[in-house]
C-alpha cells in the first residue's frame, strides 16, 4: 500500500478504529494469505457439494476432499503468490485484478488437474496393491462386525421402544448377543485397530445380557424396571455403533482413492485375459466404478476454478463496495468539485473520489465540450455543458474546485480553461500526465494543483539518449554551480547516464549538501565526490582537475540576477568573466575533453552587466577552443521556471502574502522553459559540438509577465484585481521588454535536433580580445561602474547598458 493510502486510514475520526487499522496494515500480507486459504478451503467444499447435490457426505469428505486439499492448497498460494495476490489493498479492487485472480485460479486448476491424472496413472507406483488388498480387508471386517451388533441394537430399540413381542424381542437379542461372541472368538487380525472399542462393547453387551436374562423371571411389575435399565447400556451401545460406523465409511472413502491408484494395472491385466469370465465380469464393473469415480473429481476440479474466482472475487468487491457505498452515504459534502472532462479520465476520477474517504468532497457534474455527451450522466453525476459555460455553471452550482481530468491535454487547451474561469475565485486541480498514468507511476486519483508550469508547459523533448550515454557514461563529470537551479539539475540529468564519478563545485556549502545528499539517496551506484570551491581561485581548480582529470565540465556557475548585478558590477565581472576564464584554462590545461558553458538570452545584444558579462565570457571560451584540445561550446536559454530567484516564486509569495503582485511593465515578455528541458537540451547540444559553437534552444513563444500573474492569481483560488491586485513598477535597471532569442533567422544555422540552433558569429583577433578583457578586469575590482560601462562598449559594441541602468 502507498503511503497515501495509509494516510487515508490515519485520517479517520475515531482514534481506536485508526490504531486497529493500523495493526490490519502492519500484518496486511498474512492476514491477506490467511483470507486466500480460508477462500481456497471453501471453493473446494463448496465444489464438493455441487456435485453431491448439497449433500455432506462422509464419503467424499472424508476421501477425496481431504486427500486433495492438502495439495491443492500449496498449490493455490504458490500460484496466486507468483501472480502478486497478496500485496495491495482489496478496496482499490478494479478489472484488472479480477482478471489477474481467474489467471491465477486457471493456472491452479491446470496443475491440480495434471496432479489428479499422474496420482491415477502412476499412483500404483507409490501405493502397493497389498496395502490397498488391506485396507479393504480391515474394511470388509469392520463391516462385518457392524453387522453383527446391528441386529442387538435394533431389538434393543424395539424393547426399550415397546414395540413388538417382548420376549420375541428378547430372544432375538440374546441371539445376537452370542452370534456376536461366537464371531469375536475367531478374532480377526485386522480388528486389531478396533479392539478397545471392541473391548468396550463387549462390556456393554454383559451387561445388557445380564439385563435380558432377567426377563425370564420377573414378574409384570419389575419388567418396566429391568426396561429402564436397559435404556443407559443400550444409548452406550448405541453410540459405540456409530462409532464403528464412521471408522467404516472413512476406511470405504479411503480405498475409493487409494484403489484408483490400481486402475491402470487392473486394465492392463484385463487387456492381458488375466482373470475368469466370472471375476473378469466383477473386474470390469469395478473398474467402471473407479473410472467413474476418476472423472467425478476431474469434474470438481473444473468446478472448483469458477468457485475459486467467484469466492475470491466476490471477496475482494465486498471490501470494495463496502468502502465506496458504507463511506460514500455517510460522507458530508464540504467542497462542491467540478470534473472538466467525461472521458476515462474524468470517470475514473469520479470512481477513485468516491471510493475513498473524501468527506471534503462531493461531485456535482461533468463539463465536456463533446456534443454527444451532454445531458449523460456518469455513475450518477451529470455532463452539465461545455467548458465556454464554465463561469455560468460555477455559479449556479455553487463550485468550490474544479478538476480538470485531460491527462492528454496541452497546455493551450489547459490555459483556456483557467482563461475561462478567471474571476470566479475557484481552485484548479488536475490529474496525472497520461505518460505517468500510462508507465504506472500514478494514478488517476493523485489529482494535484494546476500549477504554472502546466500552463506554460512544451511538447515533450526527443533526445538522441544513445548519442548522450556514449557522451557521458564512463566519464568523470565536473559541474561549476552544482548547487544552483540549473547546476542541480544538471546533476541529475548526468547521473542517469552512469558516469564514472561526479564532481559538484559550488562555493556556497548549504546548497552543495543538499544536492549531494540528494543524489546519493537517488543514485547510489554513482561515486559522488562534493568539492566546495570558488571557481575564481585557479590554484583550487587545478588541484582539482589534478587530482580528478574530469574529461567533461559543464560549468553552470554564474550570477544571474540582473538588477542586482548593476549594483554589483564588479562582481559579476569577477564572477562570470574571472571564473568563468579561470574554470576553462583548467579544462584547456588538464587536457578535458568536452567544456560546456550555459550561457543566456541576455548576452544577445546586452542591456545589462550580467548579460555583456556573460557575453564576453562566450568570446573567450570560443577563442580558446581555436588553440585547445578541449572542444569548448556554448548553450544558450531563456527563463527557466522555478529556478533560485525567478518570477513565479516571488509572485507565489506575493499572492500569499495577500499581494499586491509587482510586474514590471504591461509589455514585458519573457521566454519560458521547465528546468529538467532545459538540462536535456544543453545535455544534447554538448554531443554535437565539434568546438567554438554557440547553441541555442528554442523557448517557444514569449509570454506576457502580467498573464503569468494572472493565471497565478486565478490557480491560487482569487481573482485578478479583485482579491489580488496587480501593480507595476516599471523596468528595473538593466532589464529590457523583449529578450532576443530565437533559432530561425539570417544569423541561425540549424541542427538535426529541431529545437537546438547554431547562431553564427565573427569571433575578435586574440590579441585584441584579451586585452580588452583584461582591461575590463582591471577596472572591475576599482567597482566604477561609469569605467566598467565603458569597458564593456569597447568588447561589445552593441551593449546598451549606459541608457538603461537605472540612474
Amino acid at each position: 500500500m502507498t503511503d497515501a493510502e495509509e494516510r487515508i486510514y490515519e485520517s479517520g475520526p475515531d482514534d481506536n478504529a485508526s490504531a486497529l487499522m493500523q495493526k490490519v496494515l502492519q500484518y496486511r500480507k498474512m492476514l491477506i494469505l490467511s483470507v486466500h486459504v480460508v477462500v481456497f478451503v471453501g471453493a473446494l467444499l463448496l465444489a464438493f457439494l455441487f456435485a453431491f447435490n448439497m449433500s455432506l457426505d462422509r464419503t467424499w469428505f472424508m476421501g477425496p476432499f481431504l486427500f486433495l486439499l492438502p495439495f491443492a492448497i500449496p498449490i493455490k498460494v504458490i500460484v496466486f503468490g507468483r501472480f502478486g495476490q497478496y500485496q495491495g489493498w482489496w478496496r482499490y479492487v478494479g478489472i484488472s485484478d479480477l482478471i489477474l485472480i481467474a489467471k491465477a485460479s486457471l493456472l491452479s486448476t491446470i496443475v491440480l488437474m495434471v496432479f489428479w491424472t499422474v496420482f491415477g496413472h502412476y499412483g500404483g507406483r507409490v501405493i502397493s496393491q497389498a496395502r490397498v488388498l488391506r485396507v479393504q480387508h480391515r474394511m470388509e471386517t469392520l463391516g462385518a462386525l457392524t453387522t453383527v451388533i446391528r441386529p442387538i441394537r435394533s431389538s434393543l430399540q424395539n424393547i426399550v421402544a415397546g414395540r413388538g413381542d417382548l420376549e420375541e424381542n428378547v430372544a432375538v437379542a440374546e441371539r445376537s448377543i452370542r452370534q456376536f461372541r461366537e464371531w469375536l472368538d475367531k478374532s480377526p487380525q485386522s480388528l486389531e485397530p478396533y479392539r478397545p472399542r471392541i473391548t468396550e462393547m463387549s462390556l456393554t453387551l454383559d451387561t445388557i445380557d445380564e439385563h435380558l436374562g432377567r426377563f425370564k423371571s420377573a414378574s409384570d411389575a419389575a419388567v418396566n424396571e429391568i426396561v429402564s435399565c436397559l435404556k443407559a447400556p443400550h444409548n452406550t451401545l448405541r453410540a459405540q455403533l456409530l462409532h464403528l460406523d464412521r471408522q467404516l465409511f472413512n476406511l470405504k472413502a479411503r480405498h475409493d482413492v487409494i484403489a484408483l491408484t490400481q486402475l491402470s494395472r487392473i486394465r492392463r491385466e484385463l487387456v492381458e485375459g488375466r482373470f475368469t469370465d466370472e471375476a473378469r465380469d466383477e473386474t470390469e464393473k469395478q473398474v467402471a466404478r473407479l473410472n467413474a469415480f476418476w472423472l467425478k473429481v476431474h469434474g470438481i476440479i473444473m468446478v472448483d476454478l469458477f468457485t475459486t474466482i467467484l469466492l475470491l472475487s466476490g471477496a475482494r468487491m465486498a471490501v470494495r463496495l463496502y468502502h465506496e457505498e458504507y463511506f460514500a452515504r455517510g460522507t458530508k459534502a464540504v467542497k462542491r468539485f467540478l470534473i472538466v472532462g467525461a472521458g476515462d479520465a474524468g470517470e475514473a476520477l469520479l470512481r477513485e473520489m468516491l471510493r475513498t474517504r473524501a468527506d471534503e468532497y462531493r461531485v456535482v457534474g461533468f463539463i465536456d465540450d463533446d456534443p454527444i455527451k451532454q445531458g449523460i450522466r456518469i455513475h450518477g453525476v451529470p455532463v452539465l455543458g461545455a467548458v465556454d459555460k464554465l463561469p455560468q455553471i460555477c455559479t449556479e452550482q455553487k463550485i468550490d474546485e474544479i478538476g480538470i481530468a485531460m491527462p492528454s491535454a496541452n497546455h493551450k487547451q489547459l490555459r483556456r480553461v483557467v482563461q475561462v474561469c478567471q474571476g470566479a475565485k475557484i481552485r484548479f486541480r488536475t490529474v496525472p500526465s497520461i505518460t505517468d498514468i500510462a508507465s504506472g507511476k500514478l494514478r488517476v486519483s493523485q489529482i494535484r494543483d494546476v500549477d504554472i508550469n502546466d500552463l506554460l508547459g512544451r511538447d515533450v523533448v526527443h533526445l538522441d539518449l544513445a548519442e548522450i550515454e556514449q557522451f557521458l557514461k564512463g566519464q568523470v563529470v565536473l559541474v561549476t554551480g552544482a548547487g544552483g537551479s540549473i547546476g542541480s539539475e544538471m546533476c541529475r540529468q548526468v547521473c542517469h547516464f552512469e558516469p564514472r564519478r561526479l564532481l559538484l563545485v559550488e562555493q556556497a556549502e548549504n546548497p552543495l549538501f543538499f544536492i549531494e545528499r540528494e543524489l546519493r539517496a537517488q543514485f547510489d551506484k554513482v561515486p559522488i565526490r562534493a568539492i566546495v570551491c570558488d571557481i575564481t581561485d585557479r590554484q583550487r581548480l587545478n588541484g582539482i582537475f589534478t587530482e580528478h582529470a574530469p574529461s567533461v565540465v559543464i560549468h553552470a556557475a554564474a550570477h544571474k540576477h540582473v538588477p542586482l548585478m548593476e549594483i554589483n558590477a564588479g562582481e559579476a565581472i569577477k564572477n562570470n568573466v574571472q571564473g568563468t576564464m579561470a574554470v576553462a584554462d583548467a579544462a584547456d590545461a588538464h587536457g578535458a575533453a568536452h567544456f560546456v558553458m550555459i550561457s543566456t538570452d541576455k548576452a544577445v545584444n546586452p542591456t545589462s552587466i550580467m548579460g555583456s558579462t556573460k557575453r564576453v565570457a562566450e568570446m573567450y571560451i570560443q577563442d580558446l577552443n581555436q588553440t585547445s584540445r578541449t572542444h569548448f561550446v556554448t548553450v544558450r536559454f531563456g527563463n527557466v521556471l522555478g529556478s533560485n530567484g525567478s518570477v513565479v516564486p516571488i509572485f507565489k509569495q506575493q499572492i500569499a502574502a495577500g499581494g499586491p503582485v509587482t510586474v514590471t511593465h504591461p509589455e514585458m515578455r519573457r521566454y519560458f522553459m521547465t528546468i529538467p528541458e532545459a538540462s536535456q537540451l544543453v545535455l544534447q547540444a554538448a554531443t554535437m559540438g565539434q568546438g567554438g559553437e554557440i547553441f541555442v534552444l528554442d523557448m517557444g513563444e514569449p509570454v506576457k509577465i502580467v498573464d503569468l500573474a494572472r493565471e497565478l492569481i486565478t490557480l491560487s483560488g482569487f481573482r485578478p484585481g479583485e482579491d489580488i491586485e496587480i501593480a507595476f513598477a516599471g523596468v528595473r535597471p538593466g532589464e529590457k521588454l523583449f529578450e532576443e532569442l530565437s533559432i530561425a533567422g539570417e544569423d541561425m544555422l540549424p541542427t538535426r535536433h529541431p529545437k537546438i540552433g547554431i547562431w553564427k558569429n565573427i569571433p575578435k583577433d586574440r590579441h585584441v580580445l584579451r586585452s580588452e578583457i583584461d582591461d575590463l578586469v582591471t577596472v572591475a575590482r576599482a567597482g566604477d561602474y561609469d569605467a566598467i560601462v565603458a569597458a564593456v562598449k569597447i568588447l561589445i559594441p552593441e551593449y546598451l547598458g549606459d541608457h538603461n541602468n537605472g540612474q
